[in-house]
């Protein structure tokens, strides 16, 4: 499969811009970027970065929401950048497509070297580890499962909600279509002044990436899979709140907490998951269930068709 951008520069003619795997260019108003922009007002030096690492993604990095946009959004951090997606900085559009790469005539046949490279398989499962009499954890077993494959594959294929504390993460708060009321609005000040709890439970998986790249290693975002349905299941989870306003408070909680605080903190889910930070790579999948809403669970995490 061969990726390419389709630039259309101050509104010009199109050009194309090749994008093998492994490579990146940068696009800016500056002298060093791969791709100079057209002149515009306070266009920055570096605006976004477009790369090819399996799948084709672009990050923002002005940090700026006014000045990058995909399909007409503000783009946060960074997103997946899929065929027909449209990426808009000041005057200038990118869009991305691809094609099948041309057949190329096939080499002269050798015997096989019983010592040629073999790709190696990636293992998508996942293992278990008995946390507490009512909690286990799951985490992947396979390091080249990469933790923007499992976003994708969950936000597909299994409801989710995100529980983000946006005070924590020193960010203002969207707005309350995107993510609702804040959960602690009638906290005390004291709590008020550093933690707010929002659940977010609409977008599309870009955009849910998007939030989770945004706050995972700032110690405030959770993903919560929801049994049944996500506004009864919020209903039940906000009386608990408190356990999901960092995810370091609800590992703590979860591996210490009583039976039964654990149990009434994890029955409105089919399971909770922390994102990887610094000093745990991995996704970490915290569970009760078992028998067949325990495979349920693991059925979300089954990779998707390439």
């Amino acid at each position: 499969m061969l990726f390419f951008v389709k630039c259309r520069l101050d509104g010009n003619t199109e050009t194309e811009i090749e994008l093998p795997k492994g490579k990146s260019i940068t696009l800016g108003g500056g002298s060093a970027v791969d791709l100079r922009l057209t002149p515009y007002f306070q266009l920055p030096e570096n605006c976004a970065r477009i790369w090819h690492d399996d799948h084709c993604l672009v990050e923002n990095l002005t940090r700026k929401t006014s000045i990058v946009l995909l399909n007409g959004r503000p783009l946060h951090t960074v997103a997946l950048f899929e065929k027909g997606d449209v990426l808009q900085i000041g005057v200038d559009q990118f869009k991305m497509d691809y094609r099948e790469a041309e057949a190329a005539s096939p080499p002269p046949t050798a015997a096989k070297s019983a010592d040629a490279p073999v790709t190696p398989q990636i293992n998508y499962s996942l293992s278990s580890a008995i946390v507490s009499p009512v909690v286990t954890k799951y985490t992947p077993v396979d390091a080249g499962w990469k933790p923007a494959d499992m976003l994708l594959q969950l936000f597909t294929q299994l409801p989710t909600i995100l529980f983000a504390n946006f005070r924590a993460a020193a960010m203002d708060p969207p707005a309350a279509s995107v993510a609702g009321s804040d959960l602690f609005e009638t906290a005390s000040d004291e709590i008020r002044e550093e933690h707010s709890l929002h659940a977010i439970i609409n977008g599309n998986p870009r955009e849910r990436m998007e939030w989770v790249n945004l706050l995972g290693d700032k110690d405030a975002i959770i993903v919560a899979i929801p049994v049944g349905d996500v506004q009864k299941c919020l209903a039940e989870s906000k009386l608990f709140g408190g356990w999901f306003v960092r995810p370091s408070i609800l590992e703590v909680t979860l591996a210490r907490g009583s039976r039964c605080l654990c149990e009434q903190l994890l029955r409105p889910f089919l399971g909770l998951v922390i994102p990887p930070k610094e000093s745990e790579p991995k996704w970490q999948i915290y569970s009760s269930l078992k028998g067949n809403d325990e495979k349920q669970l693991l059925a979300g995490f089954k990779p998707l068709r390439r």
